[in-house]
């Protein structure tokens, strides 16, 4: 019966010895994964910052782009204005420059009708 009792005695404690060494590796696995956990944590809070900073960035870049293409928007449309102001003068001028010519035109067939009425009656 002693013996029994020691050789379950001895058995338990082996049983002890590995349930601790389970124990100490669980221990082990638990405080790797903590770390990696812990280290990918830090990589996606340095991502999130990256990324941050990154549209920010962008959003920066596009809102000057934006004020590039405005500018240049306005200068384009003064620039039309200006060619659009300046058609018209052209316009007016060949308008009244048409009625002169057609004024002088007129001028010359009457002084011509005149002429040839008075070479008739000679």
């Amino acid at each position: 019966a002693e013996r029994k009792e020691q050789h379950l005695q001895s058995i338990a404690t082996k049983n002890m010895d590995k349930m601790e060494k389970v124990a100490e590796n669980r221990n082990q696995q638990d405080k790797e994964v903590k770390a990696i956990q812990d280290k990918l944590d830090q990589k996606q809070a340095r991502a999130s910052e990256r990324k941050g900073l990154f549209l920010r960035s962008v959003s920066s870049r596009s809102h000057g782009t934006m004020e590039k293409v405005c500018e240049k928007r306005v200068l384009q449309d003064n620039e039309l204005k200006m060619i659009q102001k300046s058609l018209e003068k052209k316009q007016q001028f060949a308008a009244m420059r048409k009625e002169e010519n057609l004024f002088v035109m007129s001028q010359r067939t009457k002084y011509k009708l005149q002429k040839a009425s008075q070479n008739r009656e000679q």
